[in-house]
Parts: C-alpha cells; sequence; structure tokens
C-alpha cells in the first residue's frame, strides 16, 4: 500500500473549521485540563483568567511546529478528507496529514478540533496525539477520544477509528485503543459536564493535594490550594 504525505487543501480549511453560532464551544485540548484539575478550567474559561504559558508549554508549541515544518515540506498531494476517505479504499491507499483542525457540532455546543496527526488508511482511520513524557494520563486519553468523537460526526468514516497517544520526542506509541461504543458514552458524559462548567452552571469540587497543586500555574488564585496551604501550615 502506497502511503501519501498529504495536506487539505486551502479552500477546504474554512470549511472543515467553520464556526457554528449560538453554540458553545468546547476545545478538546480543554478535555485534558478538566482531568487534570476542572476548577483550573473554571478559572480559565468561566472566570477568563489568562496566563502566560509556561517554558514547559512553549517547548510544546516549539516542537509540533517542527514536526508541521517537515511535514509540509514533504507533502506530495493536496486532497480533501472526504477525498481521501474515499480514495483510500479505491485505489489502495494510505494518506497522512498533519494538524488537521475541524468543528463540529452537537446539540447543546460545538467541538474545536487539532489532530497531531491523522491517517487514513483503506480499512481504519488513525488519530494520533503527541504528548511529552512516556506515561499516559486519562485527561490526554479522553481527549483523543474527542478528537475521534467528532472525527467520527463530522466525516462519517466507513470504517474503525483507532486513537493513539504517542511519545512527542521519542515517537513511541504509548496508548492505542479502537473507539468503541463505551467510549463515545464516557466522552459525551465528560463533554456534557465540560458544558454545565462553561455556562457557570456547576461551580467543580475537587479534592487538592499539595503535590499537584504546587506545580498549578493557577494556584495563586485557588481558593482550594490557598486552603489546603492554610491547613499544612497550622499541621492538619
Amino acid at each position: 500500500m502506497k502511503v501519501i504525505i498529504a495536506k487539505v487543501p486551502e479552500d477546504k480549511k474554512g470549511e472543515y473549521e467553520r464556526f457554528y453560532q449560538y453554540k458553545k464551544y468546547i476545545w478538546a485540548s480543554w478535555i485534558q485540563t478538566y482531568f487534570y484539575c476542572p476548577y483550573q478550567l473554571y478559572l480559565y474559561r468561566v472566570k477568563g483568567i489568562e496566563l502566560p504559558p509556561t517554558k514547559e508549554m512553549e517547548i510544546g508549541t516549539k516542537a509540533h511546529a517542527v514536526k508541521e515544518i517537515i511535514h509540509e515540506m514533504n507533502v506530495k498531494e493536496e486532497v480533501s478528507i472526504e477525498d481521501a476517505l474515499f480514495l483510500s479504499k479505491m485505489e489502495n491507499k494510505g494518506f497522512v496529514f498533519r494538524e488537521f483542525a475541524f468543528k463540529t457540532k452537537f446539540e447543546k455546543y460545538q467541538l474545536s478540533c487539532k489532530i497531531d496527526e491523522l491517517a487514513i488508511y483503506p480499512d481504519r482511520v488513525e488519530i494520533i496525539d503527541d504528548k511529552p513524557g512516556d506515561r499516559v494520563y486519562k485527561g490526554e486519553i479522553m481527549q483523543v477520544l474527542g478528537y475521534a468523537l467528532a472525527f467520527r460526526d463530522k466525516f462519517k468514516p466507513d470504517r474503525e477509528i483507532r486513537v493513539i497517544v504517542r511519545g512527542r520526542d521519542t515517537g513511541e506509541i504509548l496508548y492505542v485503543k479502537t473507539f468503541a461504543s463505551e467510549d463515545e458514552e464516557e466522552i459525551k458524559r465528560t463533554l456534557y459536564d465540560i458544558y454545565l462548567l462553561l455556562k457557570d452552571v456547576v461551580i467543580p469540587s475537587i479534592e487538592p493535594s499539595l503535590n499537584k497543586c504546587e506545580r498549578c500555574r493557577y494556584r495563586e488564585f485557588c481558593v482550594y490550594y490557598h486552603k489546603l496551604k492554610e491547613n499544612a501550615n497550622k499541621g492538619l
């Protein structure tokens, strides 16, 4: 099977990223934030507290940009996602895209996605998210499941969808799973919980820990962190 390094034509990008008005939007990357700490997402998106990126975030942005540049240098064909799904079966080809962005809408919200790497083969679609380190966390898995849900809803591929978490710096496959009905139910529940948080219907309650909270860049704005520090200073 021939595998082609591809990119989406410019005229299709606007169509895939069209904003759906009157829908609460959720960025798929917020799913990972939600699992790390829902109150952090609350401070960021509901209270509007924006902070400069950390050094680690800047390193990640540069690493992704380098991968995208390398991909662009090796692009052999421009093809829409719909055509790639069709041609992959008709001509037994694979198409690999990088930094593929799109939006899809559900009943109460729209989900905005930017997939690190998207591979379309005759028998499957692979959605790959590059992450630093060599461990996979629940939020990272849920984020890539969100991509799978959105891709299936928008493009309706007639083949299985595999979700993959890959080491950003090593290229090692850290997690792989075929998107299934139980995954769909779990990610939909999560997205609805995030939707309620963003509407400020529910203020998230968390169980803070010094080990995790000390690393959080929102700790100075967090009531839970200040209470935790107060209790620690009292020896409680």
